[in-house]
């Protein structure tokens, strides 16, 4: 992998690393190790997002489980306009239930 290079991304990251968006070079080895090591800043990257104006939160996993954080964390920032929605259930997986 030595030949790949980071970039900034053409979508924004917010990185669960840092807390805010992800910058130009900044992917490299030495992130993805800290990103490994160091305790995840959910809390952080969530309210990064909401301040930066992002209102629509999916979570894509086989069982929503961060929703209700999400959502504690917006009401807590005053943002009652931000939307949660889960992508699959247990026991209700699958493209139909990916989709509603």
């Amino acid at each position: 992998l030595a030949g790949v290079v980071s970039r900034r991304p053409e979508i924004p990251f917010y990185s669960a690393v840092t807390g805010r968006p992800v910058v130009a070079g900044e992917l490299d080895a030495g992130y993805w190790f800290r990103n490994l090591a160091e305790p995840v800043l959910f809390g952080r990257v969530t309210e990064s997002l909401l301040a930066d104006g992002h209102d629509l939160f999916v979570e894509a996993s086989p069982h929503p489980v961060l929703g209700a954080a999400v959502q504690e964390t917006a009401e807590a920032a005053g943002r009652s306009d931000a939307v949660v929605v889960g992508t699959l259930r247990r026991e209700e997986g699958g493209g139909e239930r990916f989709l509603a």
